[in-house]
């Protein structure tokens, strides 16, 4: 600003300090005159900053770094959900199919077949976690961002209310003095698995209601010599606006105290002896999820910000969590059936010999 008792001087020095320089080219200029448009070429060079009459060169081609999946990550960890929902499929017909089989009737089907839906719900989770921008619209990003908590708490819920079923059933044998039978059916399971789904499905909807995720891209902070930012990274859960951490919260806190219960009964029944050795598989299946949260969820937070990273951390904690479990429960089964199956039809061609 001039002073307000400065010389003329004085505010001529002010002004010509106070220039801000343009790199301009040189235009053809259009004058209105009476009878029309007059058009002349100013011939005099135009004098840049640098007192020179060359215009400077050009900024280079802003080139922005988003941080995509890209095609390899994307097909790894599709691969990881299809594996998981055809091994889900597979078991789940094999149950279907065995549901006479003494092996399947002991361990009860409907218990089997929750196990298997569940099991392909959390498979189901890992493709909208492969979705960002550079094959959807942001809207498709969005919807994207709101089915990966649907499909995996609803078949987290599947799975442990299966499990949490199946281990009463083990503990109330153990428990019962009399020799009184005891039968777990299919009320049994309704129970906490009604409960569960409608705690997970009420925060959810509240959730989806008031305030869904939404994809967006921010800048991290990098930039060019000429002060441009040149790196961008995509999410669900960037933007100053944190409305979608107490849904969060509160959905681990639930799924937390029925994953630390459930291995909690699971241990007390460790060393109740089954036909088939249940409560052993159990224990083992739930200690394997427990296990990939405690080391997954840490590890999100040392890759946040590569979206390469972050994706294969969350894909195979949730692979990972989801097998363990499937394959330790319905492998086994399946392994005893084809066994027993092998010797009978041995028995029976040296019978017939």
């Amino acid at each position: 600003t001039t002073p307000p008792r400065a010389s003329r001087r004085q505010r001529q020095m002010c002004i010509r300090d106070s220039l801000i320089s343009y790199a301009v080219e040189p235009t053809v200029v259009h004058r209105s005159a009476g009878d029309g448009w007059q058009t002349y070429k100013d011939e005099r060079p135009f004098v840049f900053n640098n007192n020179s009459t060359e215009p400077p060169p050009a900024l280079p081609y802003l080139s922005i770094q988003k941080n995509y999946i890209g095609p390899a990550f994307r097909g790894a960890v599709i691969a990881l959900s299809v594996l998981g929902i055809l091994s889900s499929v597979f078991f789940g017909v094999w149950t279907l199919q065995n549901t006479s089989n003494r092996i399947v009737k002991a361990s009860q089907p409907i218990f089997l077949v929750l196990i298997c839906i569940g099991s392909l719900f959390l498979s189901a989770s890992i493709i909208p976690l492969s979705i960002d921008d550079e094959i959807a619209s942001p809207r498709a990003c969005s919807i994207s961002c709101m089915l990966v908590p649907w499909l995996y708490t609803t078949g987290f819920a599947l799975v442990f209310a299966a499990l949490y079923s199946k281990t009463k059933r083990v503990t109330m044998l153990l428990n019962q003095r009399s020799l009184r039978r005891v039968k777990v059916e299919a009320k049994d399971v309704m129970l906490p698995l009604i409960g569960l789904l409608f705690a997970n499905i009420l925060v959810l909807t509240l959730w989806t209601a008031i305030s869904p995720l939404k994809w967006t891209r921010e800048f991290t902070g990098t930039v060019d010599v000429f002060d441009r930012e040149v790196e961008s990274f995509g999410g669900c859960l960037l933007g100053a606006d944190r409305s979608f951490v107490p849904y969060i919260v509160t959905l681990l806190v639930i799924n937390a105290a029925v994953l630390l219960f459930a291995n909690l009964q699971a241990f007390r029944a460790r060393e109740i002896h089954t036909e088939f050795s249940e409560s052993k598989f159990i224990g083992m299946g739930m200690a394997s999820m427990l296990q990939s949260w405690i080391i997954g969820i840490p590890l999100l937070f040392v890759v946040y910000g590569d979206a390469q990273a972050q994706l294969l951390v969350l894909s195979c904690v949730i692979f990972a969590g989801a097998m363990a479990i499937l394959y330790l429960i319905m492998g086994p089964k399946w392994l005893l059936r084809n066994k027993k199956h092998r010797l009978r039809k041995r028995q029976m061609g040296s019978v017939s010999g």
